[in-house]
């Protein structure tokens, strides 16, 4: 049998030492990285935090707006949208004269009248538009608001008048007057 003794030198210690000092270091830097990391990410989770609350303000003070536009929509009582003033007697009867001057049978589908404006609104084929525009150009001043051809091939359209528009042939029998009344 062979003696074993024990060895003084101290290399077992000094190694179980080197191996301790290693996985130190390894845990501390381990634990410095994750809360490196961990920083990192509660800053990105705090500017996204930040962002949604921005977002989620914006979105409540957006709903609150389109809550008022709403309110105010639905408050609008169909009195506010008529006429501040009445069409005079006159002024009717001119527009009643004017569209039985013009041949529309068939051609409008839609007469408003507001403030200063008549606005004409109908539908039907080229050739009628063609001498429906002709009629209306020669008479009264207008302007056409919406032009639109739809596949059947009819037209759509859109024309505005002013409400005190008199037609080309008053307005010449009134200067002549007037001329006649100056000699």
């Amino acid at each position: 049998m062979e003696w074993h003794g024990v060895d003084l030198s101290g290399q077992n210690q000094a190694r179980w030492n080197n191996k301790v000092q290693r996985y130190l270091r390894y845990w501390f830097v381990t634990i410095i990285i994750a809360t490196a990391l961990a920083f990192l990410l509660w800053q990105k989770a705090q500017g996204l935090a930040q962002r949604y609350q921005q977002q989620n303000a914006q979105q409540h003070q957006l709903q609150h707006q389109a809550q008022q536009i709403q309110q105010a929509l639905t408050q609008l009582s169909p009195k506010e949208s008529r006429l501040s003033h009445p069409i005079s007697k006159p002024q009717l009867d001119h527009f009643l004269h004017f569209l039985n001057k013009l041949h529309v049978s068939g051609i409008l589908l839609m007469v408003n009248i507001e403030e200063e404006l008549i606005h004409l609104a109908g539908q039907t084929d080229s050739d009628t538009f063609a001498r429906f525009e002709n009629e209306l150009k020669t008479y009264y001043p207008y302007q056409i608001d919406q032009f639109h051809t739809l596949e059947t091939g009819e037209i759509e359209f859109s024309i505005s008048l002013p409400l005190s528009f008199q037609n080309k042939e008053e307005k010449n029998e009134k200067s002549e007057e007037k001329s006649e009344g100056m000699k």
